[in-house]
């Protein structure tokens, strides 16, 4: 556990070195989460120095229907609210907290909405995230990203009927040789040696000086949607799916917490 929280920890000084080189920051304050994800969603290193240096994000050449967006809001809503049923009925003190982290220590349990939705119990401390995927697709990066917090993750995959609980601390080797592996992926970065790489993911790169950045001209952006078919198909799994999954959730939550209690 100690080899761990010290690669974590020695991990994130160097993203917040990074950040400072390149004045990666927003209102004044290091962007250190956006780092992490350049890290883990590139393999190209010169792209990540790029990036950091241009304060951008890339942009492809696809529009995404909004659809996607606010079906994962729509189900994250109402896996909360079932969770905040399940709360009540178990006699936990409830209330929805946005940025107001001095209340937290003030209730049992405290429900910050973002991604992952947060649950914090008994003093402040960080009890359970919840995840939700209300499409088929699961970006890794992101899940590596969060496997770095050592609290339980709940991951809800509404599409396809499963909710799973991530308890970090039993990955060990693996956030171990995460960590590692970043942490020279950063240091390469920070000495100049960063790999530069050649691939699919250079179509959507705005690195324009680099020898294989692609011919753009004429480039037309592609809105990414589904046939009715498939929408038909989809929507029947989201709304069969959604109220097992959100009560399955709000079950794994109350174990949590009532485990945490009895400690």
């Amino acid at each position: 556990m100690q080899e761990s929280k010290s690669a974590y920890e020695e991990l994130m000084t160097k993203i917040k070195e990074l950040a400072l080189r390149y004045n990666y920051t927003v209102a004044g304050k290091l962007r250190t989460g956006s780092v992490l994800k350049l890290l883990t969603s590139n393999v190209c290193e010169e792209r990540i120095r790029h990036d950091l240096e241009a304060k951008e994000e890339a942009d492809g050449d696809e529009v995404f229907d909004s659809i996607y967006a606010e079906r994962s809001n729509f189900a994250t809503n109402l896996i909360i609210d079932t969770l905040k049923s399940a709360l009540v009925k178990e006699g936990f003190i409830v209330r929805i907290a946005t940025e107001q982290r001095s209340d937290v220590g003030r209730y049992d349990i405290v429900i910050r909405m973002g991604n992952p939705c947060e649950v914090y119990a008994y003093g402040g401390a960080k009890s359970v995230r919840i995840e939700v995927k209300a499409s088929f697709g699961l970006p890794f990066e992101q899940l590596q990203r969060y496997l770095l917090d050592p609290s339980p993750l709940i991951l809800v995959r509404v599409l396809s009927g499963q909710v799973i609980k991530f308890n970090p601390p039993s990955l060990q080797s693996f956030l171990d040789f995460s960590s590692r592996t970043l942490l020279e992926k950063v240091e390469r970065i920070l000495s100049g040696k960063g790999y530069l790489i050649q691939g699919p993911h250079c179509y959507r790169c705005t690195h324009n000086a680099c020898p294989f950045f692609p011919a753009k001209r004429g480039a037309e952006r592609r809105l990414v949607t589904m046939s009715e078919e498939d929408l038909a198909w989809e929507m029947g799994l989201f709304f069969n799916n959604l109220p097992r999954v959100a009560q399955r959730s709000a079950e794994l939550v109350i174990e949590e917490l009532k485990e945490k209690r009895e400690r």
